[in-house]
């Protein structure tokens, strides 16, 4: 099984710069001097972006096979998601590492530096994600990804929920990773079949 380890170190690199941001902004530990919703150690996608997906991106990234418009498009589906996916996160009001406050009840102008970074490691990572779809892989290699991808969904979208509302994931939250998981299946499924 091949890997780019340094791919993986890199990611598991970037999320620890994204810690030490976080440590210089107040919002590290639920301690921290801002006293944040959900710390950047408390928010278990943290977490996962250091231990499932720098593993996953390091399994996928040799096995990618892209022409120069292939990333193109992979990085303006990648935008457009992660754009999506923080507006509805710094929507919802919660504060934390990506979002100190909502001062101007805009989620693009109260993101912190931290937040900016996970805004930006998101568009790359899924734009890898994205050409991944569309690259041929061998099915032992497809059969890990889907199965790290199946422990990443609820550690990156219902913990912290259940984190920040000490409780249980709503119904759109369980809408949400079910959907998420049905991706992975499918996906999974269709690169196992050689697609």
């Amino acid at each position: 099984m091949t890997i780019f380890w340094l791919t993986t170190l890199g990611v598991f690199t970037f999320v620890v710069l994204e810690g030490i941001v976080s440590w210089i902004e107040g919002t590290l530990t639920k301690n921290s001097r801002r006293k944040p919703g959900i710390s950047f150690l408390a928010h278990s996608a943290m977490w996962s972006d250091a231990f499932l997906l720098s593993v996953i991106l390091g399994l996928i990234l040799p096995h990618l096979v892209y022409p120069w418009w292939g990333v193109v498009i992979g990085l303006l589906l990648g935008s457009v998601a992660s754009v999506a996916l923080h507006r509805a996160w710094g929507s919802s009001g919660a504060t934390g590492h990506m979002w100190h406050s909502h001062a101007s009840r805009h989620w693009l102008r109260d993101m912190s530096i931290a937040g900016w970074m996970h805004f930006l490691f998101t568009i790359f990572a899924l734009a890898i994600m994205y050409l991944y779809v569309a690259s041929p892989v061998p099915s032992h290699a497809a059969w890990l990804i889907g199965a790290i991808l199946v422990v990443f969904v609820p550690a990156a979208s219902l913990v912290p929920t259940m984190v920040l509302t000490r409780g249980k994931p709503g119904k759109n939250e369980w809408k949400i990773a079910g959907l998420m998981w049905g991706m992975v299946l499918l996906v999974t499924a269709l690169k196992v079949a050689g697609f």
